[in-house]
């Protein structure tokens, strides 16, 4: 995932959002876009940023079709945090972030490009908010623990292992929840600031991959398209060097639990290596190249290097 490629801002002035991620197009109608130019990242992508959000997007729309400008800055940090979650596959989305702005931010992984991206003029302050705010969300790793029926497989936190907060963290979260100043100048809609401890309602929406029915997530049904019921099948199985089977999915809701579910069922490779699965979800497109961490048994795409930057404790 180093590929180099130029991503531009819309030429439109609206945002159209898209419901092959399921849920709510508020939260997820930017989702499919991400995950699309990650699959293939080459010549000239499109995609929003925050800054292009505030200065172009209305605050309200006569088409439903488009997505206003509120909501379409909840879209995007939606999204970001899908590709944290699940293709980075970060236990702690919170270590995850921080441990990316301790190392300078680097963008040799197509992944960090695309959220540099997103998060436009200030990628460093933004990300650093996104940090604050998810260090402060006590039940956000609860989306990594028993949520679909995974709690046997993923364990629970260790509450002997208290987390360490980086003191920027701690600064920005101060900063932001006593409101804006007067020379805050910060006019994109933030996860973390004086409107409330998720005044996007980012984590309840979060679980989508990971949640078998809209009822699975606490969140009403929407009667999307996007949100019908999962029935994935893996098309293929090589039992060759690398072992590679191929995981076919016809909604987005739960692909990232159903990957869980099916893998299971292969037999290890005699070569003793990790297997990999190619997860296809039809309504989207490919969603990546994954395998199971021997060392925090999730699954993942990318170098294992980055995926064990989202453990509670990357930043010992």
């Amino acid at each position: 995932m180093a590929e180099s490629f130029t991503l531009v801002t819309p030429s439109t002035d609206l945002v159209r959002p898209s419901t092959a991620a399921g849920g709510d197009w508020t939260w997820g109608g930017l989702t499919a876009e991400v995950w699309r130019v990650l699959a293939n990242p080459e010549g000239t992508k499109s995609l929003p940023t925050l800054d292009w959000i505030e200065q172009n997007v209305p605050s309200s729309s006569d088409d439903p079709s488009f997505l206003p400008k509120f909501d379409a800055h909840v879209s995007l940090w939606s999204a970001i945090l899908e590709i944290l979650q699940y293709s980075f596959g970060w236990r702690s989305p919170a270590h995850g972030m921080a441990r990316w702005v301790n190392e300078g931010m680097p963008v040799d992984d197509v992944r960090f490009q695309v959220i540099t991206h997103l998060l436009g003029r200030q990628p460093r302050e933004r990300a650093i908010n996104l940090a604050a705010f998810l260090f402060k969300q006590e039940g956000w790793k609860l989306s990594l623990y028993g949520i679909g029926g995974l709690k046997q497989t993923y364990g629970l936190m260790n509450s002997e292992n208290p987390e360490k907060v980086p003191l920027w963290v701690e600064e920005e979260y101060e900063r932001r929840m006593r409101g804006p100043s007067s020379h805050e100048l910060e006019t994109v809609r933030l996860p973390c600031s004086g409107g409330g401890w998720d005044n996007l309602h980012l984590v309840g929406h979060a679980w989508t991959p990971i949640a078998r029915t809209a009822q699975e997530q606490n969140a009403p049904a929407r009667g999307f398209a996007g949100d019908a019921e999962s029935k994935p099948r893996f098309v293929a199985s090589d039992e060759g060097e690398h072992g590679t089977a191929v995981l076919i999915t016809d909604t987005y809701r739960s692909w990232y639990e159903d990957l869980y579910r099916f893998a299971a069922q292969l037999a290890p490779l005699k070569n003793g290596r990790s297997r990999k699965v190619e997860v296809l979800c039809t309504p989207i497109g490919w969603l990546g190249t994954f395998r199971q961490s021997r060392e925090t048994h999730l699954w993942f795409a990318g170098p294992h290097s980055l995926h064990t930057w989202g453990e509670v404790n990357s930043l010992d």
